[in-house]
């Protein structure tokens, strides 16, 4: 299969550009030295960047401005945070060095070695208090590096006489102290991602030879940026080489980054929906249809920020069913998966925060408790839809109140015994899909390879999570600013708005035909099963009711009791009887004015009322007075019409609605179209049809070769 070179974003005049990842990468030893400073390359700045010129002058941007800057820092002058160190004319003839500065908020010392000594990066710290451990401790790193004595000993020299700027004691003190103060009381945060919204590119939080960092793209090149200052707080990295939860993205050094980006430059969706399809099988035992969708859903995670909406999953299962084990699953494969037991509304504000939405997903294991937790139901009925938040009121320690709004939009996984009771989950239950686990046979038991005690046969499958996780990570660095163009689908509403982002994921660079029907098909079955559920609803049976209230009249319309009654227009005791009667209620004793039904409990005559105002619109009207008084509800015929197509007229199948081939070349430029411009197959969606075309990806793939490469 032929693969594109990778579209990481936009060129200046916002045309899509494709670059192939640079094999350039900086020496690993570089990188604690990069991340005190901003972006390092060759010595240089540009746009920001070193640029390894002598000059003074200063290329600073607004600080105020964060869509500008990464960190606000003012360049070239000594008056700035950077200090330039200037070349003697003898080093300059030698031209050994690109570029010396001094950062003066690190405190370090920056030399950038020109082709010479292969473009190495010193760093060393300055020791404000013991000049002679500075000047002895930065000619031992240039020693270290390959530089020679001789060498060394004239950049040394150099250092001997700015000591004065560099220890700053030649009257800057003041205005460096005065920045000092605004920077101490800009609120310090810690984060996993950031974009400011979308404003900025992407920025991920990375833990790279020990060190945290920020990874971002600059000029289509990984550049590694310690913190993102903007006006008033100053961002830095959440995740260290001891985060627990969730797992960190780490990497031994900056090549082996590199090699993980040049890998994803390689991959579509499809080759990595097979490889994160082909783990889920090996240690969950479920419907194929559900592993589709698992396998796709751990791919999404990773795009879960550049959609509007998102879809929840639910397992249900006994206990040995594998629920847990589909969660581990995730856990090492999805997006800074938050795996939890239990999990209180205060964990998931505290991990979603309340600076960016996205800032990782949820695997909640024992959820039982959403059919009773108010605080959870309100996390999880407003995350779904990107915007979301919950209010929340703090008496802070000085005194006073301040409102904070409390993030809630991510992709969610959870695992309980059994549903709660429907009335008290049906708004999270339309906003999720659920799996029915029953115990089965696996492979592998995921609990034994994740920790694996040093087993040589089971170290390659622990290692095949560890990298599918990395090419997962890699493949969003290198896709997150891709332009992905919307689809129109033959279902609306709720439907849509948990399917559509998945389909448009796998539509948008057409090279995964195979993979995006095997999704259309599974989720299909998902939005069947929905289908079901609302013909089932207790609103559709009130529906019903209605229209066999409605039949009756059109047969018999001269009956007394319906004279005085406009049209669609009935008395409580004709409507409480038919609910009865559709619902196949039995009477209650002591309570007259309620009956028991075995799908929907205890239905009382209120509780019908109190849905026909709220859902049907429907108005209350009273005939008569004193004893001969008659209450009834009137219902809008239009409103039952509407209702009727929401419950009865949906499609269980859905369709992906094929642009013109005008619109598709336009939208998808440099992709070869040609696999996928058909129209979807209308078969039923079955285990026949997945598996068939399940079958295609595995035959395609035993064509290819299988490996991890």
């Amino acid at each position: 299969m032929d693969r594109e070179s990778i579209t990481p974003g936009l060129n200046k005049d916002g045309v899509e550009r494709k670059a192939t990842v640079s094999n350039e990468v900086e020496d690993s030893e570089k990188l604690k030295g990069a991340l005190a400073c901003k972006e390092l390359e060759n010595g240089g700045l540009k746009d920001n960047k070193y640029t390894g010129e002598d000059s003074g002058t200063d290329v600073s941007q607004d600080p105020t401005n964060i869509t500008g800057t990464v960190t606000t820092r003012d360049h070239g002058t000594g008056n700035g945070k950077v200090i330039p160190i200037e070349l003697t004319e003898d080093l300059k003839q030698l031209g050994i060095v690109a570029n010396f500065i001094f950062d003066k908020r690190s405190k370090l010392l920056i030399l950038s070695l020109n082709h010479k000594y292969k473009k190495k990066t010193v760093v060393s710290p300055v020791f404000q208090s013991d000049w002679l451990k500075t000047t002895e401790k930065f000619k031992d790193q240039m020693t270290s590096k390959g530089v020679t004595e001789d060498h060394a000993d004239m950049i040394c020299d150099i250092v001997d006489y700015n000591y004065e700027k560099i220890l700053d004691i030649t009257g800057n003190a003041n205005k460096i102290n005065d920045d000092d103060d605004q920077q101490k009381r800009k609120q310090k945060v810690s984060i996993r991602k950031y974009t400011c919204n979308g404003t900025l590119g992407l920025y991920e939080c990375v833990v790279i030879a020990g060190q945290s960092s920020f990874l971002h793209f600059e000029d289509y090149k990984p550049q590694y940026t310690p913190t993102i200052e903007s006006a008033d707080k100053i961002f830095s990295p959440s995740d260290t080489a001891n985060t627990q939860n969730p797992i960190p993205y780490i990497f031994g050094s900056t090549e082996e980054l590199q090699k993980y980006l040049d890998l994803a430059s390689k991959e579509t969706f499809e080759t990595l929906h097979y490889k994160v399809e082909s783990l889920y099988k090996k240690y969950v035992n479920a419907e194929e249809y559900y592993i589709v969708i698992l396998a796709a859903d751990t791919i999404y995670s990773y795009f879960q920020d550049r959609f509007g909406t998102t879809h929840y999953n639910i397992f249900v299962g006994d206990n040995g069913s594998g629920k847990n084990s589909a969660l581990l699953v995730y856990r090492h494969l999805g997006y800074r998966v938050f795996y939890v037991t239990a999990a209180s509304a205060a964990n998931y504000y505290t991990f979603m925060g309340d600076t960016e939405e996205g800032q990782g997903t949820t695997a909640e294991d024992e959820a039982d408790d959403i059919g009773y937790d108010r605080d959870k139901q309100k996390i999880l009925k407003t995350g779904y839809c990107s915007g979301g938040f919950v209010p929340k009121v703090d008496l802070p320690s000085g005194g006073g109140r301040r409102q904070d709004s409390w993030l809630t939009y991510c992709h969610k996984w959870m695992a309980m015994e059994s549903l709660p009771d429907y009335k008290k989950i049906k708004g999270i239950l339309d906003r999720s899909f659920v799996y029915n686990f029953v115990a089965g046979d696996v492979p592998y038991n995921i609990k034994n390879v994740v920790k694996y005690a040093g087993d040589p046969k089971v170290k390659p499958l622990y290692d095949e999570l560890a990298h599918i996780r990395k090419l997962l990570f890699a493949f969003r660095i290198l896709h997150y600013s891709d332009i992905i163009p919307d689809i129109k689908l033959n279902i609306m509403h709720r439907s849509e708005e948990l399917t559509k982002p998945i389909l448009r994921l796998f539509r948008y660079q057409n090279n995964s035909p195979t993979a995006l029907e095997k999704i259309r098909l599974a989720l299909s079955r998902f939005i069947e099963r929905r289908n079901d559920l609302k013909r089932n609803s207790i609103e559709s049976k009130l529906r019903d009711a209605i229209n066999n209230l409605a039949e009756e009249r059109k047969k018999n319309p001269d009956l007394e009791k319906y004279v005085s009654l406009e049209e669609y227009s009935f008395y409580n005791e004709d409507i409480f009887a038919e609910v009865r009667s559709v619902t196949n209620g039995s009477d209650v004793p002591f309570k007259p004015a309620s009956f028991y039904t075995v799908d929907f409990g205890l239905l009382s005559h209120k509780f019908i009322t109190g849905l026909y105002r709220s859902k049907f619109n429907a108005k209350p009207f009273k005939i008569g007075s004193g004893n001969e008084t008659k209450r009834g509800l009137k219902f809008s015929k239009d409103v039952l019409d509407n209702l009727g197509k929401y419950y009865y007229d949906v499609p269980d199948e859905i369709i992906i609605i094929e642009p013109s081939e005008t619109q598709s070349q336009s939208n998808n430029e440099g992709h070869d179209s040609s696999e996928y411009d058909s129209p979807n197959s209308t078969q039923k969606p079955n285990s026949d049809s997945i598996q068939t075309a399940t079958d295609a990806t595995d035959a395609t793939h035993n064509m290819e070769g299988k490996g991890m490469g």
